[in-house]
């Protein structure tokens, strides 16, 4: 069965202010294009099983403005979606989370999400802000069990 992974990079972020990282929020464009990717989803009535965010605010955010008004899944904060964090490790954790058959939203940061995708599929992603891809994996979560299906980047989301 397959798994479906929409995996997303958290939309634009204003600068570090006094409260660090961790504390960043979107911008109002960086929330505008999230919104165009929510209404072009709702159009195809995409729906997530689980929806995973990294401990930072503008993942939160990005997870929050993408999921909509009626989230169709709860956000759970995963540790291994810290920006730095090693693929394999945030991949063994989708495994034991994300059941054959069904999907999810994770929403992260670069490095973490490019080195990700190319573990998981052989493939570069760039993921600016706001980039969304879908991966599809046969049966597993593992290095080089998945395939790009498709590829949404801002601010044409089609």
């Amino acid at each position: 069965m397959t798994i479906r992974l929409d995996v997303l990079r958290h939309g634009r972020a204003e600068p570090a202010a006094e409260a660090g990282d961790a504390a960043r929020v979107l911008t109002a464009a960086g929330a505008a294009e999230l919104r165009q990717l929510a209404a072009r989803l709702a159009l195809e009535r995409w729906r997530v099983d689980r929806a995973f965010v990294s401990p930072l605010l503008r993942a939160r955010q990005t997870a929050e403005l993408v999921l909509g008004e009626r989230p169709t899944a709860e956000l759970v904060t995963l540790p291994e979606l810290d920006p730095d964090a090693d693929p394999e490790t945030l991949g063994a954790a989708l495994e034991a989370l994300v059941e054959p058959g069904r999907s999810a939203l994770v929403v992260g940061h670069l490095p973490l999400l490019g080195r990700f995708a190319r573990w998981l599929t052989h493939e570069v992603v760039a993921f600016a802000p706001g980039t969304m891809a879908t991966i599809a994996c046969e049966h597993r979560i593992v290095a080089g069990a998945g395939r790009i299906e498709r590829l949404f980047e801002p601010p044409d989301y089609r």
